[in-house]
């Protein structure tokens, strides 16, 4: 067989992954295991997943990486804290940039990765809320507490954070290599569509580490290490906190 021949199987593929990814009647649950099935089988054949574009019939990869801008709204009236953790998590895991507007969120990145961001940012909403809803009914708490929203938050984010690397760390030192060198090049490309649009954008300030409660960060740690948002090695999809 030849490597033309293997490389066109491949490209399709991943193709098709990536079709179902964005069918419309694909659920979260799937479009986060096509994406990964789509991520796994790329990184498998050191290619490159932004090039290949879902349209071409002939097998060949014939497009590059291309970036794109897109915005959600929040789904409260004004700005929550958990807010700074999600758009943190999209951030980390796909590279993205987040500018906030009036009551919403711009993400700039990759074409494909903003748009699996967009779709994820109402479920990771619902979730961090749902991890600290849950940490507050078992502590008692009738009333916000800071402490407790913090530390749920930030488990959370940093359990999510967690199982991704341990994803990534599953791969051989030549995937790794190949995938770290697109990133590399993807990332050029964000900044530079993020000067573009936004000219006079300053650099982003590092947030503040906040008071947090200890057993409200480790409950919220656990929960998150359920969650692989890239779905690397396939599995069941990210599912609800509880």
């Amino acid at each position: 067989m030849s490597n033309n021949k293997v490389s066109d199987e491949v490209i399709e593929k991943i193709r098709k992954c990536l079709n179902l990814a964005h069918g419309r009647g694909a659920t979260q649950g799937e479009m986060e295991a096509a994406l990964g099935k789509a991520k796994e089988i790329a990184m498998r054949y050191h290619l490159d997943i932004a090039g290949i574009s879902m349209e071409d019939k002939s097998g060949k990869n014939k497009s590059a990486i291309t970036t794109d801008k897109g915005s959600v709204k929040i789904r409260s009236k004004h700005f929550r804290p958990y807010h700074r953790y999600v758009c943190a998590t999209l951030m980390e895991v796909f590279g993205i940039r987040v500018i906030r507007s009036w009551q919403s969120f711009v993400f700039i990145g990759e074409t494909f990765d903003v748009a699996v961001c967009v779709a994820l940012f109402p479920w990771l909403e619902e979730a961090f809320w749902d991890c600290y809803w849950q940490i507050r009914k078992s502590y008692g708490e009738t009333e916000y507490v800071a402490g407790t929203a913090n530390g749920a938050y930030m488990g959370f984010y940093n359990g999510i954070l967690a199982a991704n690397k341990r994803a990534e760390a599953s791969l051989s030192t030549a995937e790794k290599q190949s995938w770290a060198l697109v990133v590399v090049d993807k990332n050029a490309l964000v900044e530079q569509r993020v000067k573009q649009e936004y000219p006079e954008l300053g650099k982003s300030r590092k947030s503040s580490i906040r008071a947090f409660n200890d057993g409200a960060y480790h409950t919220g740690y656990a929960k998150g290490k359920q969650v692989n948002l890239r779905q690397v090695n396939g599995g069941s999809g990210a599912t609800a906190v509880r």
